[in-house]
């Protein structure tokens, strides 16, 4: 076993020969967790919906491969999730770092709104198109990138009743995301895929500054402009996954939020709820026949 010590983190071991698939990780905390990564010596594949910034980041982190693609489109991930099969032949880390946080209504050309398809029902998709892989790999990891979270309405997962807001969709999607976790970590276990949550912190990103100008409450938008001198750099903010993806302990650790090197502090309410984790689930899946 090889300790390495990137961005303060001091793993058990390196990531030599490990294949990890990074969603939006042509900037911010997703691109900062790939740095760390590469250096870890994993095989990095960048997946965004810009290949040429995609490929402008691989070079600057002299090494990492670059897969183009939507992870809000349901096609993309069956397409992404074939190309690395063909490619690489495994997965042995996922992370979930892509999000998206709309200003206003949008949908998909699948006609899904966007936060919905960003932040929850293409992360399932994506996973279970790589399950197989995944599987193959085992001991292999998911991981979803933990964000700001409100209980979703089970009844308008699409955003169409009422007034839109881009930060409510954002906190119900990313409880929903966590939901999603819950359901894969105790499905997965048998394969020996260990599925957790990482927490970036407050981060100082251009998805923060979407988050702000989203935000409806102008207390809420005053607070977080007055914290940005304060928050976390993506590099900082990238520990959390960078460790949840390398230390060995999560071979066996499943189904929990973490931190950096130490759980969430800060307890979700909701997302241990069984029936609503299974309703929330049946749902996705009955959305995934249709596309």
């Amino acid at each position: 076993m090889t300790s390495i010590d990137v961005n303060g983190i001091v793993n058990g071991s390196d990531m030599n020969g490990k294949v990890v698939v990074i969603s939006g990780a042509s900037g911010g905390v997703g691109k900062e967790t790939a740095r760390a990564l590469v250096k870890l010596g994993a095989k990095v594949v960048l997946v965004g919906r810009n290949a040429e910034k995609l490929r402008e980041v691989a070079t600057e982190l002299g090494g990492a491969d670059v897969l183009a693609g939507e992870v809000g489109l349901i096609k993309d991930c069956r397409r992404m999730a074939r190309e690395i099969g063909e490619r690489f032949g495994r997965v042995d880390v996922l992370i979930h770092n892509a999000a998206a946080i709309p200003q206003t209504r949008s949908e998909t050309p699948e006609g899904i709104e966007t936060a919905f398809a960003v932040n929850a029902l293409g992360p399932y998709a994506f996973t279970l198109a790589l399950e197989h892989l995944l599987a193959k790999s085992a001991p292999s990891r998911v991981i979803f990138l933990v964000g700001q979270s409100a209980p979703p309405d089970l009844d308008d997962l699409n955003f169409k009743k009422g007034a839109y807001s881009g930060w409510v969709a954002y906190q119900r999607t990313k409880f929903a995301s966590l939901l999603v976790l819950k359901d894969l970590a105790a499905r997965f276990a048998p394969l020996g895929i260990t599925v957790n949550g990482a927490f970036p912190g407050i981060v100082n990103t251009p998805g923060m500054d979407n988050a702000i100008s989203a935000n409806d409450s102008l207390g809420g938008r005053i607070m977080l402009k007055l914290m940005k001198p304060f928050m976390r750099t993506p590099a900082k903010g990238a520990e959390s996954s960078t460790w949840v993806a390398s230390a060995p302990e999560f071979d066996r650790e499943t189904g929990k939020l973490w931190s950096i090197k130490k759980p969430l502090g800060m307890p979700i309410k909701g997302i241990d709820d069984a029936a609503t984790r299974a309703a929330l689930v049946q749902k996705l899946d009955a959305m995934l026949t249709t596309l």
